[in-house]
């Protein structure tokens, strides 16, 4: 059993660096399906002043609607600006929702970085528990940057028509809109989506800091020339 333990393959070849590698790739990786199924990635927020032209009075409007990237929460209000205040449960867009082009652009990349996102944390684990070879690794820190730039792409929904300071649609046609606002702000999905960001940033970088081990230069100097170090040359020598 102390032999069967003591192998290579149950070792940390790459040192401590491996284990804060992994932890942050996968950390990063909750924080990114957090902010994928949030409904608070962002949040609208609307002033308005409305006449109201059967009283002929004023009153003040607003609202601060949280939208995430598949999810929104609460209710949306109704033509007379009726809102249910109890509802605070996420809901799934409807198909009448209007979803523009930079929307459905963020959806897209949210669906890409996921992928990108699974395939290098569960490359991860083997990281910390065999030999890989120096490309292996490479290619394992270009996966996690292109699960971060997806993740960050996915802020364009902020280009897109809800956040655009455009007037209430379909409104009331006994209401006038007197003065208008809008904007967009960051919720808890989004500031989970940039912590998810910095973290991978520093496992690339971990990644890339990691070294061959002795025993794979020893492996590599003793090859015969023309013969590439890979996988299965790094598995016998083990």
């Amino acid at each position: 059993m102390v032999e069967l333990l003591t192998h290579p393959l149950f070792s940390f070849p790459a040192g401590p660096l491996s284990i804060v590698a992994t932890f942050l790739c996968w950390t990063g990786f909750a924080l990114a399906i957090a902010s994928s199924f949030s409904c608070e990635f962002f949040a609208r927020v609307v002033r308005a002043q409305l006449y109201i032209i059967p009283t002929d009075t004023q009153f003040p409007f607003s609202k601060d609607a949280s939208l995430g990237m598949w999810y929104f929460k609460g209710d949306w209000e109704d033509a007379n600006l009726a809102v249910d205040a109890e509802d605070k449960d996420c809901h799934p867009y409807e198909d009448a929702f209007n979803d523009d082009d930079h929307w459905k652009t963020a959806q897209a990349l949210n669906i890409v970085s996921m992928g990108f996102a699974s395939m290098a944390s569960f490359g991860m684990l083997f990281l910390g528990c065999r030999l890989l070879t120096s490309g292996q690794r490479k290619l394992c820190a270009v996966t996690i940057y292109a699960a971060m730039v997806a993740q960050g792409m996915q802020f364009l929904v902020f280009q897109g028509e809800v956040c655009a300071n455009k007037t209430i649609q379909e409104l009331n046609p006994n209401i006038l809109v007197l003065d208008f606002e809008a904007h967009c702000r960051v919720e808890i999905g989004g500031n989970c989506c940039i912590a998810a960001m910095v973290l991978w940033l520093f496992t690339g970088l971990c990644v890339l800091a990691i070294k061959d081990t002795p025993a794979q230069m020893k492996d590599t100097s003793s090859l015969p020339d023309g013969v590439e170090v890979t996988e299965e040359t790094v598995g016998e020598s083990i």
